[in-house]
């Protein structure tokens, strides 16, 4: 003859299934979204960049004329900022920057996730799209 569960019993035997469905409310899927930002060279030397954002970090690279830096950032991870700290190899032209900036970016990149700076003689230029933001 099988005795009747005491309460304490009874709760005991539901802690696995209330644990299962607490971690379950608690692990909620959070689909990335991603974007990316990219440092081209315009100028006529190599810029040289050291990067890093709150989840990773670039360490010195050198472009050389008319090549480019490609990042990829989750927004999910926040706060959602990047900098470059950059320089030719004369310190000639030198400057950090933030490359990315989720709050203050999100309209300007919005056209395809991409926030493209391009390094000229004069400074460094935001585009979107293919056309000068600032």
């Amino acid at each position: 003859m099988k005795l009747p569960l005491s309460k304490s019993q009874n709760f005991i035997n539901f802690l696995p299934i209330i644990y299962l469905l607490l971690l379950l409310q608690s692990s909620s899927i959070v689909k990335s979204e991603i974007w990316s930002w990219q440092v081209i060279n315009d100028l006529k030397d190599p810029l040289i960049l050291v990067c890093n954002s709150q989840d990773k970090y670039v360490p010195q690279t050198t472009l050389q004329p008319n090549s480019h830096l490609r990042w990829n950032v989750d927004i999910n991870i926040k706060p959602t900022l990047a900098s470059c700290d950059m320089h030719t190899s004369d310190f000639s032209k030198k400057g950090f920057f933030y490359v990315f900036d989720y709050d203050n970016y999100n309209a300007v990149c919005n056209k395809g996730h991409l926030c493209s700076w391009h390094a000229r003689p004069d400074g460094l230029y935001l585009f979107s799209g293919g056309k000068l933001d600032f």
